[in-house]
């Protein structure tokens, strides 16, 4: 843990590329989540709940890699960013939530990895770096969410769209697609990729549309999901 909370100290920043990314990410998703009762007030609030959740998601991320012997750094995707809007203008905002901001790519940090993957960057400890911005997105999410249901009592719209655009942005974050989390997850294992992303949907799905909030279930869902894959496709690969 010391040593840790050292290598946090040292190397934990935003560079000014990483800035201007999350950013104008900020600014275009922000603009897609506003866009159906567009209103100026409207997106500077679109802006404020995807800029929290990005910085959120990626600081996790950061973490988490500095623990495993990384460095990363957050790159814009622009084809992500240019269809989800494209998709936005079609449906007059009805299709707002292909949330595609971009990914991580890693470097490794020599001296804290000695011993370590000797022969250097390989996709299980990378996938587990990007799956603990996918778990940062539902954990930061569900805070807000608890937060209007059992300490608020009352219903804050502010509060449940920042519990909405991480749900949405976590589902997102797992499509299996460089440069997006879910291509590392994927890379590391089959199996763990399609129970985790099975879950994380199902979750979303049960929350979104049923307002059903039960990991209980999306975890049966997701388990049902990883063993008709492990069925139909895994088991014919051997």
């Amino acid at each position: 843990m010391g040593d840790l909370t050292a290598k946090i100290k040292k190397y934990f920043r935003f560079s000014l590329d990483e800035v201007k990314s999350i950013a104008l990410a900020s600014l275009l998703i922000g603009f897609m989540f506003a866009f159906k009762d567009f209103t100026v007030s409207g997106l500077v609030y679109g802006i404020i709940v995807v800029a929290l959740s990005l910085l959120f998601h990626i600081g996790v991320q950061k973490i988490m890699a500095l623990y495993m012997g990384f460095e990363i750094d957050f790159k814009l995707w622009w084809y992500g960013l240019l269809i989800g809007l494209a998709i936005t203008f079609v449906s007059n905002g009805k299709v707002w939530w292909l949330v595609l901001p971009g990914g991580i790519t890693f470097s490794i940090l020599a001296r804290h990895r000695l011993g370590k993957f000797r022969y250097g960057l390989n996709y299980w400890p990378m996938g587990i770096v990007a799956f603990s911005g996918v778990i940062a997105s539902v954990v930061f999410g569900t805070l807000f969410k608890n937060i209007e249901l059992y300490i608020l009592g009352t219903q804050m719209p502010f509060l449940h769209n920042i519990f909405i655009f991480n749900l949405v942005l976590a589902v997102c974050s797992m499509i299996p697609i460089p440069p997006l989390d879910g291509h590392y997850m994927f890379y590391a294992s089959r199996m763990w990729f399609t129970f985790l992303f099975g879950t994380i949907f199902a979750y979303a799905i049960f929350t979104l549309v049923f307002e059903i909030y039960s990991w209980i279930w999306a975890i049966i869902i997701g388990f049902i999901i990883w063993l008709s894959y492990y069925i139909k496709i895994e088991r014919t690969l051997w």
